[in-house]
């Protein structure tokens, strides 16, 4: 049986967040529309979408549940302070990409 038939209700064994945002003079610099701009704007590092979905993920992952994001090659080491800083992963790793920049950060959800 899986993690994820024995997760209660609402609750889930992996997630996968591929936010593609942008910093928010990227966005501005590459003339999109306003819609789209604020849709992309990841702030000024690029983290503003990013920060609270590794909170969400938090309540919603059951331990041992794995979370895959997806980032910005210059945002590995901040994203690793952040879900340090959260206190309920473990097991974080950092995988690059074909060209060798760190792309997919993984951890696992903490606890039984």
């Amino acid at each position: 049986m899986s993690a994820q038939e024995n997760a209660p209700p609402g609750r889930d064994d992996c997630g996968e967040s591929s936010l593609c945002a942008d910093r928010g003079d990227d966005a501005t610099r590459t003339g999109i529309g306003l819609g789209a701009k604020s849709a992309l704007d990841g702030g000024a590092d690029g983290l503003r979408l990013i920060e609270p979905c590794i909170q969400q993920a938090a309540g919603v992952l059951v331990g041992g549940g794995v979370l895959l994001l997806e980032i910005g090659a210059d945002q590995s080491k901040k994203v690793v302070q952040l879900l340090n800083q959260e206190n309920a992963w473990e097991d974080i790793r950092v995988f690059r990409d074909l060209a060798g920049l760190p792309r997919i950060v993984q951890s696992r959800k903490s606890g039984p």
